[in-house]
């Protein structure tokens, strides 16, 4: 009880210039460090610190000098781990402050070298400085009447009248229901943000869900044409091998020598198809995943286009169409992406028809059909042949991508050199419709 009654406990906080920015006791300290509450204040910075022991006469008697740094929404740095308690009473004598050398611990004056790194070393001016901040007693610190007439100090004060001691217990509960009540309200404050930010992150987890299964779901279907590529390949060289060793046992007068060089070049070649089988599913790999990191963001992008929207609906009047022709009169540039080409200037006489049926619309802008630009579209995604061989799998082989749809034509364009059966003609006629 004496030790209590005998020393307060603060953190004082300061900027570069080693001015005070902000006084706190070492319990809201406390809720801190436990991320009950945090101090918004100090979101993702870096301050000087001093932490102050102070007897009841407004006396410093010890300090710690640290560094400490704080996370988003104020929250202190979880690695930050100083055991100011304990380092206080190791620490070396310092300065007298008036009342006796005080205890110290700085970078330079630390006997514990594995907290040194998070501690610093000020300038001699500083105690004036921390004296006078604590002196102002902006903390209200408990400062009894009897420790500034009696020469006893606080020593006398615990030897006093009972109704004395009534007085100083009294005026320590008040403080500590108020400091109590304060920190109470900061962490139902904090708790009731902290529920808030953890309900917006739910929706955006659902809305993230949704697109991932989606994705999966797509994802599993171009997994399965791949792996039917990759079965095609694996069925291609195992073909070649049958060949190689059916020509080997043709040769019976080869030697030893011919037939191991003979088995090596086999090897390599069919090691280096391998590898450029792989190197290609690899690079289509990679794509796929820039397309999809693209469309998620896409996705994201017109996610909040559409709560935008939904929010500004409540205040239109007149429904969707004359919203459409406020915004055409208003000037506004409609543009469409579409494969294969740049961004689509849509005439404002033609967003309804675009709007209405958008696939329709950029198929008859390139010039095709619409059941030819959606072969186009499967193409451009996944360029491989899809003719049916016997076993009634996809042929699968990687093919020239075609990136434009009037260059398109089925059962040609998407086929392999082997299934391939256009006449003369059909050559002569596609290159007439080439436009270059």
């Amino acid at each position: 009880m004496h030790n209590a009654l005998k020393n307060h406990q603060a953190i004082i906080f300061l900027n570069d210039k080693h001015q005070v920015v902000k006084e706190i006791l070492y319990p809201e300290f406390e809720a801190v460090l436990d991320q009950y509450v945090g101090m918004l204040d100090f979101e993702n910075q870096t301050l000087k610190a001093a932490y102050l022991q102070i007897d009841y006469q407004l006396n410093i008697t010890g300090a710690i000098f640290f560094v400490i740094a704080f996370e988003a929404r104020g929250y202190i740095d979880k690695h930050w781990n100083i055991p100011l308690l304990k380092v206080l009473d190791k620490a070396e004598l310092g300065p007298n402050l008036g009342t006796g050398a005080i205890r110290l611990c700085t970078a330079d004056q630390c006997s514990m070298p594995s907290i040194r790194s998070d501690l610093w070393t000020p300038p001699d001016d500083i105690f004036i400085t921390l004296q006078q901040a604590i002196k102002r007693n902006n903390l209200c610190l408990t400062t009894p009447v009897e420790a500034h007439h009696s020469p006893g100090g606080t020593d006398s004060l615990l030897n006093a009248s009972p109704g004395a001691g009534l007085q100083v217990r009294q005026q320590l509960e008040a403080e500590f229901d108020s400091r109590l009540s304060t920190v109470m309200a900061t962490t139902e404050a904090a708790h009731t943000h902290s529920l808030d930010s953890v309900k917006i992150e739910l929706g955006q987890l659902k809305d993230a869900l949704s697109s991932a299964k989606d994705v999966i779901r797509d994802e599993k279907n171009k997994n399965r044409l791949l792996k039917e590529t990759l079965d095609n390949q694996a069925a291609e060289l195992q073909r070649a091998r049958e060949k190689y060793q059916k020509e080997i046992s043709k040769v019976e007068t080869i030697n030893g020598s011919q037939l191991e060089a003979l088995q090596e070049q086999f090897e390599l070649e069919a090691h280096a198809r391998v590898d450029a089988a792989c190197k290609e599913l690899k690079e289509r790999l990679e794509i796929r995943e820039s397309e999809l990191f693209h469309r998620d963001q896409r996705l994201a992008d017109l996610r909040m286009e559409l709560e935008r929207l939904k929010q500004q609906q409540v205040l239109m009047h007149g429904g969707e169409d004359n919203l459409l022709n406020k915004m055409i009169e208003s000037g506004l540039v409609f543009l469409a992406d579409y494969p294969g080409g740049d961004q689509l200037t849509v005439p404002s006489e033609q967003i309804h028809q675009y709007l209405k049926a958008p696939m329709q619309y950029l198929a008859d802008f390139c010039g095709v059909d619409l059941a030819v630009y959606k072969q186009w579209l499967y193409h451009c995604e996944l360029p491989v042949c899809n003719a049916s061989l016997e076993n009634g799998r996809m042929c699968g082989k990687p093919i020239e991508k075609i990136t434009k749809p009037k260059k398109f034509t089925p059962g040609e364009s998407d086929r392999c050199s082997s299934h391939r059966q256009s006449s003369s003609q059909l050559q002569d006629l596609i290159q007439m419709r080439s436009p270059n």
